[in-house]
């Protein structure tokens, strides 16, 4: 059971990361073309502290939606074995309707 449960996390966990990276591919994007100041020897570093700041602020808001899934996916399948079975697919359309979303 506990097995079963730990498979779950861990999927879900792994999914999580997806938005995550596509929040600091938008955010690269949004710099390199509103970023005022190119020719700085700053702008590397605002670059840097910008990314990092916001992917670990994306983390901490996309925890949600990893509680979400761990809730009412992972949780009724560690206790229903026909609920397991659709279990991933349910993962994979919450974070590309997430995903999406972004």
């Amino acid at each position: 059971m506990f097995e079963v449960f730990f498979l779950g996390a861990q999927q879900d966990l792994k999914l999580i990361i997806i938005p995550s990276i596509i929040c600091l591919v938008f955010r690269l994007a949004f710099i390199k073309i509103y970023g005022p100041q190119r020719d700085s020897g700053e702008y590397g570093k605002k670059v840097r502290e910008c990314l990092r700041f916001g992917f670990l602020w994306g983390l901490d808001f996309h925890a949600y939606v990893y509680l979400v899934s761990l809730v009412f996916i992972t949780l009724p399948g560690v206790f229903f074995s026909e609920y397991r079975m659709y279990a991933g697919i349910l993962r994979i359309l919450l974070v590309a309707v997430y995903a999406l979303c972004l």
